[in-house]
């Protein structure tokens, strides 16, 4: 890039901030991916829960609306 006579910006300043931002982008790239992969095991481990308790209970394996009255 050719030199700014008018020394508005500081090319060493915009490189800089460049990669700061590279980096803020980076690391908010790896936490979502982590809180994504916590929430798959979540999600696995909650339905193995799951089936271990309608194994255990079968109450918590009834289906939605088993005790209402039918009109």
């Amino acid at each position: 890039m050719e030199a700014d006579p008018t020394k508005a910006c500081d090319q060493d300043d915009a490189t800089a901030f460049i990669h700061l931002n590279a980096l803020r982008l980076k690391v908010a790239a790896k936490v979502q991916r982590r809180k994504r992969g916590a929430g798959q095991v979540w999600k696995k481990w909650k339905s193995e829960c799951f089936r271990w308790r309608a194994s255990y209970h079968p109450f918590w394996a009834m289906p939605k609306g088993w005790n209402q009255v039918a009109d």
